[in-house]
């Protein structure tokens, strides 16, 4: 049977109700994007929205790594009450952006199916657990195709979300952000938000996504939230002179804590990927 997603995660969510109440696991899973409708503005969890790209970020939308409070209605949390991995694994395969939408709602139907344990006793403790046991096992079965190729591509984002924590570089703008700069291979700035809310405490910050236009920026007291992003923001916020010089502060930083005679080409390539080193400074001129 075929299901039609509109694209968001909200839709993939509904797609997966859809499936549960059919009872019948889906054969593929198709993404339309509807156009006209709505505000008119791209919503990240359904909306309005034209063309063949997964739909962006509604201006303003809060950054919260999509937590349970992003969603209505009860099936995220029963999902994520039978088994948080199950939970954030569905979510970051989803931000993977890999055509597998078949395979992540199959893979939600066949960890929610454990749930059919708790039906007769859901008060018992003992039910609960056996219930959560199953739904853990379910979604570490890599022996399963769908769910192989669900925590494959989860890695893939959870890797990338800790990587840009530790290699994005920030430098202050005339407008008072700090602003870093990025193209990840996944759409990842959802799950930046809360990490660099509590690095940088009260101070105004940003990140660009040049590749997929958008940007996360957090302003004084305020949540973390993305907009589409405009080429005057960054304009704006960076220097404009020629030589950064918080640029040329990582580079001093960087060649003062080098040590030549450990050197290790191959290892720095596997922490730092070359895709990764057109934004960072220390790694430009073959500085460091």
């Amino acid at each position: 049977m075929e299901y039609i997603s509109d694209g968001s995660l909200d839709g993939l969510f509904d797609v997966l109700a859809q499936a549960r109440r059919g009872g019948v696991m889906p054969e593929k899973v198709r993404r339309v994007f509807p156009a006209g409708g709505g505000s008119g503005e791209p919503d990240l969890f359904g909306g309005s929205y034209g063309g063949e790209e997964p739909p962006p970020p509604r201006r303003g939308q809060v950054s919260r790594d999509f937590s349970l409070e992003a969603f209505s209605g009860n099936l995220p949390g029963e999902l994520s009450e039978l088994s948080v991995n199950a939970f954030r694994a569905f979510i970051h395969a989803w931000m993977s952006e890999y055509p597998i939408d078949t395979e992540i709602v199959r893979f939600g139907l066949k960890v929610l199916s454990a749930g059919k344990i708790l039906r007769g006793s859901p008060g018992s403790r003992d039910v609960q657990e056996r219930a959560r046991y199953e739904a853990e096992r379910i979604a570490r079965d890599r022996g399963d195709r769908d769910v192989r190729i669900v925590l494959e591509a989860a890695f893939k984002v959870s890797h990338e979300i800790d990587r840009l924590k530790g290699l994005l570089r920030f430098s202050p703008g005339k407008n008072g952000f700090y602003i870093a700069r990025c193209a990840p291979d996944h759409f990842v700035l959802p799950a930046l938000g809360p990490h660099f809310n509590s690095r940088f405490g009260e101070e105004p910050w940003a990140v660009a996504d040049e590749k997929r236009s958008l940007i996360l920026i957090r302003e004084r007291g305020d949540e973390a939230r993305t907009f589409p992003l405009e080429d005057s923001f960054i304009k704006k916020s960076r220097a404009g002179d020629p030589e950064d010089p918080w640029e040329e502060l990582w580079k001093n930083y960087c060649r003062s804590i080098n040590n030549e005679s450990r050197n290790n080409p191959a290892l720095r390539r596997q922490f730092m990927p070359e895709r990764y080193w057109k934004y960072l400074p220390e790694m430009s001129r073959r500085s460091g």
